[in-house]
């Protein structure tokens, strides 16, 4: 039986750049469909639910930032990738805290694109262990999302899975480098992201006992 191929949603201006990417990943097995403004691809989105949404961050009308925003209010469980330009790290994190789960640089070469957007692509298919459900609300694996007084609350992908592998050891102390590796396969350049991830299921999920252990990590405490 053949294996779905993935698909991405490509949301950028530059036409060419859009062109040139989709019949790259097309070649690599990768089917793609694009959008040359935010409209456009929440529009698509409201057809399809790609894998994987890569959106330049300086979009206009709206902004990546609020795209990312707007996408994650319509529950979509896709990956989103935000593309940037080298030293644009407050943009960056705007878009975590809008919902995005990872970044790429647009000036990477097509090869090295090809195979950053494979490994995510990879880890976002690992299947994970249920985690076991707090007093308070109950995780969904299948939506990436939270129960919480009979309300769905949809996560961001990365926020599901921190938020996930902390309720799999209730009480216990995850580490920083812990958490990084386990959700980001590798020690994140910025410091502020895993906070900012943090903060965000803090604003999230009402009374979660998501402790601060100051420096060492995070637990969550079962109430």
């Amino acid at each position: 039986m053949a294996t779905e191929a993935p698909l991405i949603l490509l949301v950028d201006s530059d036409s060419q750049w859009l062109e040139a990417t989709s019949n790259y990943l097309f070649r690599e097995g990768i089917d793609s469909l694009t959008a040359t403004e935010g409209k456009k691809a929440l529009n698509i989105l409201k057809k399809v639910t790609p894998h994987m949404i890569l959106i330049n961050i300086f979009l206009e009308d709206p902004d990546g930032v609020e795209l990312c925003q707007q996408i994650r209010t319509l529950g979509t469980p896709s990956l989103i990738v935000l593309l940037a330009e080298t030293h644009q790290e407050y943009a960056l994190l705007a878009g975590f805290e809008a919902g995005a789960d990872d970044f790429i640089y647009k000036d990477t070469k097509i090869k090295l694109l090809l195979y950053k957007i494979k490994a995510l692509l990879r880890l976002s298919s690992r299947e994970r262990v249920t985690p076991p459900s707090s007093d308070s609300f109950s995780i969904r694996p299948d939506t990436y999302s939270v129960i919480q007084k009979d309300k769905e609350i949809f996560l961001p992908k990365k926020e599901f899975e921190l938020l996930s592998l902390l309720a799999s050891k209730p009480n216990t102390i995850f580490t920083r480098e812990e958490i990084t590796q386990a959700i980001w396969d590798k020690k994140l350049s910025h410091s502020r992201t895993l906070d900012v991830h943090i903060r965000n299921i803090r604003s999230k999920i009402e009374g979660i006992n998501l402790k601060t252990i100051k420096g060492v990590g995070y637990k969550l405490t079962k109430e």
